[in-house]
């Protein structure tokens, strides 16, 4: 029996190994095992980790996850967060309300913020933990993408399409930061134990950009990053990617998670052989399906994927909500494991 490292790796190598690797990405459901608050668990390396674990031995899947959700990466821009009881936390506000403020907006450094030093501690514990058997991952927000949560998504969308003098003024200074925080912070994780890290990019999905845009505009900046972080990558686009399909072998990505929205096999086809693809079983609707709906869906993403090697089954981005109950979670990975086998056998 392949450990999950290697069922991963020969996924990634476009093999098939006894089954494909499941990802149901979990940030939040490690709190419920541990019986402690959202906020306390994000704030708390060691409870990450230990969550972490739980969850993994629990349902035995094929991954574990460093860091609690990628909004903490704005904590390195002076913005607060606002926590829930049952769900990710959002930004309090805004690092800057206009333009010009972009040149003196100070960055700390990631080990300099507490929030972010626990998560990589908790990379390094799971690393203590899981190196060589378990994928660990890590995350942050890709260079693209980060602008718009620091002076709002209207702001930034406003200045890449209506503001072609304001465009050319500012945002060279907004990417350069953003990338260079994005490249420090992922290596850090990387450096910590992180087997690889995931950049989420929903500013430069096809549910924002037309293609020659994306070209244009984000294919560059996302290939410089992915070129300067020290290990392997994974693009996720936050939203449709598949209109870009044949585009995303130059990035330079090892994999890329697709949206529930995207047709898996024309996807699959596109890029096989050239990119892993990730996907995507729909998120949100896990809270409401039942087991039956459940595997239905799965089924349907394994047969249209998971020929050849080559694709990971894991929800769309982010993450599976937590009030997705825990045998909709255990109907996933079972789905997986039973349609998700190589030689046909039905378990």
């Amino acid at each position: 029996m392949p450990t999950p490292l290697e069922r991963l790796m020969t996924t990634l190598s476009h093999q098939e190994g006894d089954r494909i690797p499941i990802f149901p990405v979990m940030l939040q459901h490690g709190a419920k095992e541990l019986g402690v608050s959202l906020e306390e668990y994000f704030t708390n390396g060691e409870m990450l980790a230990e969550g972490q674990t739980r969850l993994i031995e629990k349902y035995e899947h094929d991954a574990v996850i460093g860091v609690p959700h990628v909004v903490e990466d704005l904590l390195a821009f002076g913005q607060k967060l606002v926590y829930f009881p049952n769900g990710a936390p959002v930004l309090g506000g805004m690092a800057i309300s206009r333009y010009h403020q972009i040149d003196s907006l100070e960055v700390k450094d990631p080990t300099e913020v507490p929030e972010l030093r626990e998560t990589l501690r908790a990379i390094e514990l799971l690393a203590k933990r899981f190196k060589g058997t378990v994928p660990i991952f890590g995350a942050g927000i890709a260079p693209f993408s980060l602008p718009s949560m620091f002076i709002g998504t209207e702001k930034w969308l406003q200045l890449l399409f209506d503001e072609p003098d304001l465009r050319e003024q500012y945002i060279t200074r907004f990417l350069e930061l953003s990338m260079d925080f994005c490249v420090n912070w992922m290596n850090l994780q990387i450096e910590a134990g992180a087997d690889a890290v995931v950049i989420a990019d929903g500013m430069a999905s096809a549910t924002i950009l037309l293609r020659e845009q994306f070209q244009a505009w984000a294919m560059p900046l996302i290939k410089i990053t992915i070129s300067r972080i020290k290990g392997p990558v994974v693009y996720e686009g936050v939203g449709s990617l598949g209109q870009f399909a044949d585009l995303l072998p130059e990035l330079g990505a090892v994999a890329v998670i697709l949206d529930r929205h995207d047709d898996m096999a024309q996807c699959k086809q596109a890029l096989q052989g050239k990119v892993t693809v990730v996907g995507n079983i729909n998120n949100i609707a896990l809270i409401d399906w039942t087991p039956e709906k459940i595997e239905q869906e799965v089924k349907a993403v394994c047969d249209a994927a998971k020929h050849g090697g080559g694709f990971v089954l894991a929800n769309q981005g982010p993450e599976i909500p937590y009030d997705v109950p825990d045998e909709n979670i255990r109907a996933f990975v079972d789905a997986g494991k039973k349609w998700g086998r190589h030689n046909g056998a039905v378990v």
